[in-house]
């Protein structure tokens, strides 16, 4: 039966991949967002999973709520520790951060953003009052707030079979996983597969599950993505105008091939014409040469031409005296 992928780098493939033997499975959304555009947890709801949703953006919290009726969804944040926390709401979707450095870059570069307080929790508290014996499988997409989440966890009680969670810098391929990798490590995870975006390890209980988690999504899981991802070119485009499109970028590359011809002539005539300038600058400085010498060979010739005309000169002037 073909996979239908929902999430934005894939990884509900490589999670379905390791857990497509779980029937009606658990999972924790720590950062859920949308509850289907860029979803990880979209195709497993749509296959009889359920589980807990946490997102403090309102739009997105009343998003969830109408699209997942089976899940208990939560519209806080998740810390060290409970009590408050300021939400920074950044103007784009999947930026917004309880992390006031994260917050202060986006202002800095110009994104507008609004402020408000949330109600924190613990991940060991939404533990405690929602999960079954079973987590199968616990995401974090928290743009910078990953330690601080992981922090308020207890994994000695409470231990998803694979962890999910972003290890780059907010809208950054840069690698963050320095900063919390050791609180997940030290608590008898294994590391097992980078996407680029996420680090996904296992629970050292659960190690059979890393080779199956160690691959890149690939033609043998027969998935296949939602329409409107970004991967995706939309079925919907009529013929016509995939036909168009295939015109306009073969008259592109028609004329690119054209204008690489001309940058070859001119290149060519470039490069004859130094030599040109070349051949002519040595031929000047042979007919140089060659005059110098002829000058050479003048002055000498006069000279001696006019040694006998000084000579009767001086007689003559001697003669009249």
């Amino acid at each position: 039966m073909t996979f239908l992928s929902f999430a934005q780098n894939f990884e509900d493939i490589v999670l379905w991949r390791a857990l497509s033997d779980v029937e009606q499975g658990f999972y924790i959304d720590v950062g859920a967002n949308e509850p289907i555009e860029d979803s990880v947890t979209k195709a497993f709801y749509e296959r009889g999973w359920h589980g807990v949703n946490v997102e403090p953006v309102t739009e997105h919290f009343n998003a969830l709520v109408q699209d997942r009726p089976r899940d208990i969804n939560l519209a806080c944040a998740l810390g060290e520790k409970p009590g408050r926390l300021t939400l920074y709401e950044i103007d784009a979707r999947g930026l917004s951060t309880n992390a006031p450095e994260i917050a202060n870059r986006y202002r800095e570069s110009g994104r507008l953003y609004g402020e408000r307080e949330v109600e924190v929790r613990t991940l060991a508290d939404v533990c405690e009052a929602y999960a079954p014996a079973d987590i199968h499988f616990l995401k974090i997409d928290v743009e910078g707030f990953e330690r601080n989440v992981l922090l308020g966890a207890d994994f000695k009680r409470f231990r998803p079979w694979i962890l999910v969670i972003e290890s780059t810098e907010p809208n950054s391929p840069v690698d963050n996983s320095a900063e919390w990798e050791s609180i997940v490590t030290d608590a008898g995870y294994e590391y097992a597969y980078f996407d680029g975006l996420n680090r996904f390890y296992v629970a050292a209980e659960h190690r059979d599950l890393k080779p199956r988690i160690a691959l890149a999504p690939n033609v043998f899981d027969r998935a296949k993505l939602r329409r409107g991802h970004c991967f995706v070119l939309d079925p919907e485009v009529s013929p016509d105008a995939h036909r168009a499109l295939h015109d306009t970028l073969a008259e592109r590359e028609r004329a690119l091939a054209a204008l690489n011809d001309e940058l070859a002539a001119v290149r060519a005539e470039l490069s004859e014409a130094h030599l040109n300038a070349a051949h002519a600058e040595a031929q000047a400085m042979d007919l140089k040469r060659q005059l110098a010498t002829l000058q050479a060979d003048h002055a000498r010739q006069t000279e001696r031409l006019a040694q006998p005309l000084v000579r009767i000169a001086l007689r003559l002037h001697g003669g009249s005296r």
